[in-house]
């Protein structure tokens, strides 16, 4: 019975692992979209647009 509960234990904590992962890989790669996009000039976003 341990052994099990352990292995559940386990399991879940793998998952969690998997999730944070994913979730480093996800935001790895949006701070690279985003730093691309920063090189282009852009109008600054505190002023009002004209149109």
């Amino acid at each position: 019975m341990e052994t099990l509960r352990r292995l559940e234990e386990e399991q879940t904590e793998f998952k969690d692992f998997l999730d944070r992962l994913r979730h480093a890989k996800d935001k790895e790669e949006f701070d690279a979209f985003m730093a691309q996009h920063k090189q282009r000039p852009t109008p600054p976003n505190d002023q009002p647009s004209q149109g």
